[in-house]
């Protein structure tokens, strides 16, 4: 299903050119609501039938004709919503109330509805998506949140990671537009954390990366716009990054995105890191471990040494007890590999992190070196 919506954007255009000439002639297009449901697909640019381009022409010309017919952008959303996407969200999700996106309280269970037909908006209105993000960019979201609500956690509790990755995205621009009072009093909050937390679990599948990414970054951005304690900390952490090392082995598709998002997650938490460095410290030193560096392990093996001198920067007053363990990778990783220019700079750059957190690190080296004296180029003082 996914593959042929990649391919099937749109039922009217067939690809960017398309759609560049209905732009041309959109003034002499009069439904404002028709107009904006055919070039919403579109407005995307994370997907490959669009771009950024493509993205900031829609959205400058939709903005120019609502504001040339002097139309109340309330009432367009409104009109594209309930005629051109509601329609395809016949079954909206359970734990929402359709008409004023409140999380409902009461137990739902036996509510559920099981069905082995794909939902309408799966099949008959590719990259609707799309839409949404575009309506959410010509209108002020705070006045009609609850409409974008239903059709977004439809996306993000849908058991395709395709489709959950869109809702991430959709989820994402809600939580960077509302504000925290109104996160906690209608209880978005817990209805994001939870279906996050679910998706962090789809780690290992097709578009499991991006997924994971995506969740992660918006469930750090809804602890910034409501509170955080640390434990909750603690959890994202396990569930995004350890749990997934359980599973990972030497699958470079699944430390990637573990490694791409704990920087963030070591920002967050900062000192109290302290809690992880027994089981990140010997991760990170496997990675750089894991091949020579090339197209496939230098992404993973680049994105592991910028955990690592994340980790020693806010984790600074426990360091020089793990300074040797530290050292110990980036030396067996540099004699291995350290002929690879770029991996070698990288090599470098934590080595100086290290030393100006833990100096007594320098006189570890130096007894190294004077072992094996080709180990000096590590350290560009030297």
């Amino acid at each position: 299903m996914c593959d042929d919506l990649k391919v099937t954007s749109s039922a009217i255009f067939s690809g960017p050119d398309a759609v560049n000439k209905f732009i041309d002639s959109l003034d002499r297009y009069e439904d404002t609501a028709m107009a904006i449901s055919q070039l919403g697909p579109f407005f995307d640019s994370n997907e490959s039938w669009s771009g950024e381009q493509l993205n900031q022409r829609i959205l400058i010309s939709i903005n120019d004709i609502i504001d040339k017919r002097s139309q109340r952008r309330l009432d367009v959303v409104q009109r594209v919503i309930f005629n051109h996407i509601k329609p395809y969200f016949s079954n909206q999700h359970k734990s929402v109330n359709a008409d004023t996106g409140r999380v409902r309280m009461r137990d739902l269970a036996n509510e559920h509805i099981d069905s082995i037909d794909a939902p309408a908006w799966k099949t008959h209105k590719f990259g609707i998506w799309g839409t949404l993000a575009l309506l959410m960019s010509i209108t002020d979201v705070s006045q009609c949140w609850f409409m974008f609500l239903p059709p977004t956690m439809s996306m993000l509790d849908d058991p395709e990671p395709f489709f959950k990755v869109r809702g991430v995205r959709l989820a994402r621009m809600l939580i960077d537009t509302l504000d925290s009072k109104l996160i906690n009093q209608a209880g978005l909050r817990t209805l994001w954390e939870s279906s996050f937390s679910t998706a962090l679990t789809f780690f290992a599948q097709d578009h499991g990366a991006e997924l994971l990414i995506g969740a992660v970054e918006a469930t750090l951005a809804l602890y910034r716009k409501t509170t955080v304690d640390t434990e909750s900390l603690y959890k994202l952490t396990l569930d995004s990054v350890i749990q997934p090392w359980f599973y990972a082995g030497d699958k470079l598709a699944v430390l990637f995105p573990t490694f791409t998002v704990l920087p963030q997650l070591l920002e967050a938490m900062d000192i109290n890191s302290v809690r992880f460095l027994k089981a990140i410290i010997p991760q990170i030193n496997k990675t750089l471990l894991i091949a020579s560096p090339n197209e496939h392990s230098l992404p993973v093996q680049t994105a592991a040494l910028d955990a690592l001198s994340t980790l020693i920067r806010v984790c600074e007053p426990r360091i020089h007890q793990r300074r040797v363990q530290i050292l110990e990778g980036l030396v067996k990783a540099f004699v291995k590999d350290g002929h690879h220019p770029e991996h070698c700079s990288r090599l470098q750059y934590c080595f100086g992190v290290l030393k100006k957190t833990a100096p007594q690190v320098s006189d570890d080296f130096k007894a190294l070196t004077n072992i094996h004296p080709s180990l000096s180029s590590l350290d560009i003082d030297f």
